[in-house]
This record gives C-alpha cells, structure tokens and sequence, in this order.
C-alpha cells in the first residue's frame, strides 16, 4: 500500500508565492520611496582674447567694428552660466515630509524635486547634511504621505534576503533583490579623504540614480 502525503507551505513564507514576504515588503516601503531631481547652477569661465600689444594691428585691418572688438578684444575673463542636473533616491522617513538621502545626491543643489511614487511633485528644501556619512535630509510639504519605518542594521545577517527600491537611471521604483553580502565593510573615500566603516555590502542590482534609496529585508 503507498501513502501519498501532501504538504502545503504557507504562502505567505514562500518566497515563490505572489504573495511572498518580498512582495509584502515592497507594498509597504515602496510607496515611500522617491525620485529626486536636482538642478546645481555652475559658472563656466573663458579667458578673452588678450590681444594687448596687437591693439594696432587688430585696429588696421578690423576698424572699430564693435563684435570684433568683443570678440577678439581684451578685458577680463568672461563667465557662462550652465545648469547641471541629477537625480537620486531617497524615502520618506516621517510624516511630516521628511526625506532621508544622500548628501552627495543633493549637495550644491540649487533646486530640488521630489517626485513621489504617485506622480506628485514637491518642491524640496534641504534640512542639514553630514558629508562624513554622505547623509542628508529634505522635506517637502505634503499631506498623508506614505512612510517607511527606519529599520535596525544591527540585525543583518550575511546571505539573508534584501531588497532595493531607487530609480535607477531615473526609472522610477524599480526593484531588484539580493543578499547580504558582507557586514562592516570599509571603503576608500570618493575624495580620498579617510574611509567610510560600517558599510553594507549586497548582491542587489544598484546603478546611477540608486543612492539614497532604502534597502530593506523581507520584512520592510
């Protein structure tokens, strides 16, 4: 006689169900998460023509023609302005409008947007900044946002299950999953100067338009 047994698995904790703990965590954080757009406003230089001792010889052959003069003539250095522009990550964090980021996201920002997940667009002040953490924080005005709670990295485990929510590449809320790959990493400075600890290395798929958007485990 054979016995056949059937086992079912909760579907809530399989992580191949549609209704798996990832895609519970990503329904709770992602609607937290934004998109941020920054607009920095740089001077360009360029150095005039010093034509100096060649006065004469510009004089003879070109006259007093003013856009010649302007153009070729001495005086100081000229200036252009140019408008650079970014975009990074960041979410919600308190209810009021706050927003935990990046510093180097919205660093020198003269202007600041925040897009939320539903399409709503705030403009964003920055509210201080720790460049030694490369944190910052914005705020927005806004009624019944979405917040994401702040979780404990203290209780990481290495291969346990991660998830990033960020607009890569300014594709908003995308979502990619990884692992814990390593605990207490320690990396150079981007300006050479020192080195950041405590870091947290993942698998997860991150690219430009990522950093300061969460990475959360299965729990949210």
């Amino acid at each position: 006689m054979i016995f056949s047994f059937w086992v079912w698995a909760d579907s809530t904790n399989n992580i191949y169900s549609k209704n798996s703990p990832i895609v519970q965590a990503v329904k709770k954080v992602g609607p937290a998460v934004v998109r941020i757009d920054t607009e920095k406003r740089v001077k360009i230089g360029y150095p005039s023509f010093p034509y100096g001792a060649y006065d004469e010889f510009f004089r003879r052959f070109f006259g007093e023609d003013p856009f010649l003069k302007e153009f070729f003539g001495p005086g100081q250095d000229k200036a252009r302005e140019r408008v650079i522009t970014g975009i990074g990550s960041g979410f919600i964090f308190d209810g009021r409008g706050y927003i935990l980021t990046n510093d180097h996201v919205v660093d020198g920002a003269d202007n600041i947007e925040v897009t939320l997940s539903n399409g709503k667009r705030f403009k964003a002040k920055l509210i201080g900044k720790d460049p030694y953490t490369d944190l910052a924080v914005i705020k927005i005005e806004g009624k019944n946002l979405p917040v994401a709670e702040l979780g404990d990295s203290s209780k990481l485990q290495i291969g346990e299950w991660v998830i990033a929510i960020g607009n890569p590449l300014g594709i908003q809320n995308t979502v990619t999953l990884g692992i814990i790959s390593a605990l207490d990493r320690a990396i150079p400075r981007p300006n050479g100067q020192g080195v950041m600890r405590h870091l947290i290395q993942t698998d997860a798929a991150i690219n430009p338009g990522n950093s300061g958007g969460p990475l959360i485990d299965v729990n949210g």
